[in-house]
């Protein structure tokens, strides 16, 4: 069992994650802590992937402030199969209420790369829309991470960003460094929100990744994503994700991202 705590002196930037003036807890910080678990539950073996992390209830932080809000993280043995190690995750508030869950695999070694075939070309349609931090999405701050928004179309979208070292963000107090890219996966899923906005008309968040996987430690360099849209419905939208380095290396895949439209007064609520 993991037990953290948020507060303004950790996690100030988190102010910039905020909707209708409330920061709300971001699904890739939940993922970073799912990994960091997973690092303590078989020693010797390694993170292949975390499967269908999911949004139970959003949570809002009241404000990041010096008053500290604590969560903790359970893991329970799912069995194993062909040489890998399943666990069930949760996140808990405070109140013992389930937040976040997700499962995840280990193994001896590295996750094996993606397959080239799956990075496909998408139409390129040179984005004309207005500033995306202006109008498109409500982070700020140390959240506005695209840098450029190259194209947008009914197929995808591609976009320049700044993983965690480019946007300076410091691991954790309780931890010598990020498990993840937290500020590139993020930049990701915004990525998501934008292509969710033209493709469902309006506001929209993600509430599930059926698949997330990094490879290697996070880029020091610039990075590029690509979402490619897999499936269309008249409330949700399901893409493919997948992150670059500036050698054109896969840094990081996540399949099965949904995209739930959301009224704007839900927004608070319901926020990843």
């Amino acid at each position: 069992k993991l037990e953290l705590s948020v507060n303004s002196l950790s996690h100030g930037y988190l102010n910039g994650h905020a909707v209708d003036g409330f920061p709300v807890l971001p699904a890739v910080l939940v993922a970073d802590w799912f990994a960091r678990t997973a690092s303590g539950l078989r020693p010797g073996m390694r993170l292949q992937a975390i499967r269908d992390l999911r949004v139970i209830k959003g949570v809002r932080l009241e404000r990041v402030t010096q008053s500290a809000q604590h969560f903790s993280v359970e893991a329970c043995s799912a069995g194993s199969a062909q040489g890998l190690q399943n666990w069930a995750l949760r996140l808990l508030d405070a109140q013992g209420k389930l937040r976040y869950q997700a499962s995840i695999e280990l193994a001896n070694g590295d996750a094996p790369l993606p397959a080239s075939a799956a990075r496909a070309q998408i139409r390129t349609e040179p984005y004309s829309g207005g500033a995306l931090y202006d109008q498109a999405l409500f982070h700020r701050g140390a959240f506005e991470l695209i840098d450029a928004l190259h194209s947008l179309s009914e197929e995808g979208a591609e976009a320049s960003l700044r993983g965690i070292h480019a946007a300076g963000w410091n691991a954790e107090p309780w931890a010598e460094a990020w498990n993840l890219d937290v500020a590139g996966i993020d930049a990701s899923l915004q990525l998501a929100v934008v292509l969710g906005q033209k493709m469902l008309g309006g506001p929209n968040l993600p509430m599930s990744i059926a698949s997330l996987r990094q490879f290697g430690v996070p880029s020091a360099g610039t990075l590029r994503a690509t979402v490619y849209r897999k499936k269309l419905g008249n409330s949700e939208l399901t893409t493919d994700i997948f992150i670059v380095d500036a050698a054109g290396n896969v840094c990081a895949e996540l399949l099965g991202v949904q995209n739930v439209a959301l009224p704007r007064a839900q927004w608070t609520a319901s926020a990843a």
